[in-house]
């Protein structure tokens, strides 16, 4: 069995391009980086790495070994980390790939009391309104919000939520009335950019729907909040998660438009699921973190 902190030194002198900036990000001494790389090569008897004082490029057999490594020594520290303590509690590094905006209304204020409960699971938490690959970029679990792509992952429901179009009085007070979802084609729309085909807005009442293009919309982002901030300055009209508003609807900062239809930024699964992969279906910290959630579901929405 190769050493992984090898592979790991190995990767990480590819992907930062010197052993210098590899050694930075592992924390540990060039020397380190060297000699782990040098025993790698040394137990393949291969030459992974050509060196020169001022690039390191991969050989042939050093770019397959990449190409493999770096998908599966994820999994493979992710398959150590899940395994519990001798006491039977979940324990290890739990990486876990949130919505920013999720992430600041709900995740977040729950983090200290999920530490509570599990002391021994340790997370690394990344907020990102982007799609990510959670195999490829090495998340144990992923919370996804609205539609999902077919995929060979698991989705675990946690609940579901609607959709709210808003703007703020000012907006509203300058601009046309809104009566039907027709009129919004004459106004300043602030859309949400996500890594899908979805460019349009869908409003449906009495099983009649109606779909509004946002390839006019004056602001597009994959930044939740700076888009929630955006509207409440006055700058047009949103369609976010209802309990990504609620508080600026309590205040009056923002008002509900065409409250009569629903409305959804993608398509009318309005699902929030716990995303990780088959091979983690038993995973303790995964069970755990997960299992959370749902419970806790109730108080989110």
């Amino acid at each position: 069995m190769h050493d992984l902190n090898a592979l790991r030194a190995f990767l990480a002198v590819v992907e930062s391009g010197s052993f210098s900036q590899a050694a930075r990000l592992l924390n540990c001494a060039n020397s380190s980086i060297s000699r782990q790389v040098g025993q790698l090569e040394q137990q393949l008897g291969q030459t992974l790495l050509i060196r020169s004082t001022r690039s390191v490029a991969t050989t042939d057999a050093g770019a397959e070994l990449f190409e493999r490594a770096h998908l599966l020594l994820p999994q493979l520290e992710a398959a150590c980390s899940s395994l519990p303590t001798t006491e039977g509690q979940p324990a290890g590094k739990l990486r876990v790939s949130v919505p920013w905006w999720f992430s600041k209304c709900h995740i977040g204020p729950l983090l200290t009391a999920f530490h509570n409960a599990y002391p021994d699971i340790k997370i690394e938490l990344i907020a990102n309104d982007a799609l990510v690959d959670v195999l490829a970029d090495g998340f144990d679990v992923a919370i996804r919000v609205s539609y999902l792509k077919d995929s060979e992952l698991i989705a675990k429901p946690l609940g579901a939520h609607s959709y709210t179009l808003t703007a703020s009085p000012r907006y509203l007070n300058q601009h046309p009335a809104i009566t039907h979802p027709k009129d919004l084609a004459a106004h300043q729309l602030i859309s949400f950019v996500l890594s899908t085909p979805f460019k349009t807005w869908v409003l449906r009442k009495n099983q009649e729907s109606f779909r509004i293009s946002t390839e006019h919309s004056w602001l597009r982002s994959n930044h939740a909040e700076l888009l929630y901030q955006s509207a409440i300055d006055g700058g047009g009209i949103i369609v976010q998660p209802h309990w990504g508003v609620r508080e600026a609807l309590a205040r009056g900062a923002l008002v509900q438009v065409l409250t009569e239809y629903e409305v959804t930024s993608t398509r009318f699964d309005n699902g929030i699921y716990a995303v990780y992969s088959k091979h983690q279906r038993q995973s303790t910290k995964i069970k755990a973190f997960v299992g959370f959630l749902e419970k806790q579901w109730t108080l989110l929405v």
